[in-house]
């Protein structure tokens, strides 16, 4: 570690070592930082147990300067522990409890990756302030979801979108949040300084990472096309499935036998997809798989062909996977996804009518199962953009030089 790093204070609301959920990229990040800055990390005693076990197990942990100190608030009734309003008491007496701690400490992060909703204080503290890894959920186009689902999907997701952006426009809390921020992290290109008044420098890094670094393919004849997420509305299955099976019938009968759609994820709409796929006649050719170990999860990416994401939401988590296996990606380039992917490691394609997205998103899987030249092209390009951009060890460089820049302490 250099002998004049910056001392990082970290706030973390949500930090479980033990979670595959979305508290278990705040950790990876942590352990990133902590490779390069002695760290103070403030979190919740719930956490205690789970990190001193994962500390404990972790020799290369156990040699970093970390100092964990537990903070909570307990004047909050138990029923709302854990949801917004606990968090937003929780960011609130944080500034408060820091001074008190009479910690040393020369920039603050506030380190809560998800959708934007709950103000950090942290500016308060009067040290250069990152904030992030945040974004926004996106609006879903009406055309995906009324014709499909019906008026009362379409409008309880425009709902939760419209309630969204009016609590954000009138945060006055939020607002002082990003204009104080001196580094703005976000994993959506929709959040910018420009949404809230910034002026701050913004590095746009994903969220989501993988443990295991790049895998080498094994991919036979077959030409397996991989979608994962919960089977939710605003998650696309029907694009997927619609767009796969337009393919698929323009294929030769032995070509069929070779391809195959897999799709991970559970949730409400399973029954209607499955029956999805036999409406479209791919019953044979459509494998659902509710849940896998992420280790059965990389062996099965390992061999397919082609990560297709077909979500209107969500952070697009499964990416960093699909990448570091050398997946070309077909996604929208509107997404999150598509934030991320380029000419160099997929095909995007625009939103627009339901039917021109089914016909582009099928032509992109034609084209990469009869040009293997550009499939080949695109996976080397997958593995180099999650070398530069997903690897846990990139995030930890990026942020180590923001870190500097903010103290004027190059490496």
């Amino acid at each position: 570690m250099h002998q004049h790093a910056p001392v990082i204070l970290v706030s973390a609301f949500s930090i479980n070592p033990e979670s595959n959920g979305n508290n278990s990229p705040s950790w990876k990040l942590l352990a990133q930082i902590g490779r390069f800055n002695p760290l103070i990390v403030v979190t919740r005693p719930i956490y205690r147990e789970a990190i001193e076990r994962a500390v404990a197990a972790d020799e290369e942990l156990r040699t970093m300067q970390i100092t964990w100190v537990w903070f909570d608030v307990n004047s909050i009734p138990n029923a709302v522990r854990g949801a917004r309003l606990h968090r937003a008491w929780w960011q609130r007496a944080l500034p408060g409890f820091v001074l008190k701690q009479k910690l040393s400490f020369d920039v603050v992060h506030d380190m809560s990756p998800g959708a934007i909703r709950t103000p950090s204080r942290l500016w308060k503290l009067g040290k250069p302030f990152v904030f992030g890894p945040v974004g926004r959920q996106r609006r879903v186009p009406k055309n995906y979801l009324i014709h499909v689902y019906g008026w009362r999907a379409w409008l309880g997701t425009e709902l939760r979108w419209r309630v969204d952006q009016i609590l954000q426009s009138r945060d006055r809390a939020l607002h002082n949040s990003m204009r104080h921020a001196n580094y703005l992290i976000t994993f959506d290109r929709e959040v910018n300084h420009q949404n809230f008044g910034s002026q701050a420098p913004v590095l746009h890094m994903p969220v989501a990472g993988c443990d295991s670094g790049i895998s080498e393919a094994h991919r036979g004849e077959h030409f397996t096309v991989v979608a994962s997420g919960p089977l939710r509305p605003e998650a696309g299955f029907d694009l997927c499935i619609r767009s796969f099976a337009r393919y698929y019938h323009q294929l030769s009968g032995n070509e069929q036998l070779r391809s195959q759609l897999v799709i991970i994820g559970d949730g409400p709409l399973a029954a209607y997809l499955q029956g999805l796929a036999a409406e479209m006649e791919i019953s044979s050719a459509v494998r659902f798989i509710p849940w896998l170990h992420a280790t059965d999860q990389r062996a099965l990416f390992t061999e397919a062909s082609v990560f297709f994401n077909t979500a209107h939401q969500g952070r697009c988590d499964q990416l960093s996977l699909a990448l570091s296996c050398g997946l070309p990606v077909v996604c929208f380039r509107e997404g999150v996804c598509g934030d991320f992917v380029s000419t160099d490691s997929g095909v995007t394609i625009r939103q627009g009518r339901y039917d021109t997205t089914v016909t582009r998103f099928s032509e992109a899987l034609r084209l990469l199962h009869t040009n293997p030249t550009l499939h080949a092209r695109l996976s080397e390009g997958a593995r180099r953009l999650f070398s530069q951009q997903f690897s846990w060890e990139s995030k930890g460089q990026k942020l180590n030089s923001i870190y500097r820049q903010l103290t004027g302490n190059p490496a």
